[in-house]
């Protein structure tokens, strides 16, 4: 599940139906992606900001059911792809002009 108007940069562990947290993953690296295989519930992802909006995470978070969490310190996209089973996601920026790799993960 992608979503925005949050001005910061997250990915959940996969959500159950039930609300709980499926922290038993399994992983695969291909090339320098690494990616979850058959998550059993519903990840959730926030790719940072676009335009000049970036400021750090505020409230009270759960972190515990964040794979990654934390500031958008560039204004970022995504750079997403599907073929057949593979879903890559590659986190852009600029510096200097020119789009830079942030990070990347992926679902098989």
């Amino acid at each position: 599940m992608l979503q925005g108007h949050d001005h910061t940069y997250s990915k959940t562990y996969p959500v159950l139906q039930d609300g709980s947290i499926d922290y038993k993953l399994e992983y695969a690296t291909i090339g320098s992606v690494k990616y979850t295989v058959n998550p059993k519930g519903v990840i959730y992802a926030v790719h940072g900001t676009s335009g000049n909006q970036s400021r750090k995470p505020y409230g009270v978070t759960d972190e515990n059911i964040y794979e990654i969490y934390g500031e958008s310190y560039n204004n970022s996209w995504a750079n997403i792809t599907v073929e057949k089973n593979k879903l890559t996601v590659k986190i852009m920026y600029l510096e200097n002009g020119q789009p830079k790799l942030w990070n990347s993960y992926g679902i098989l």
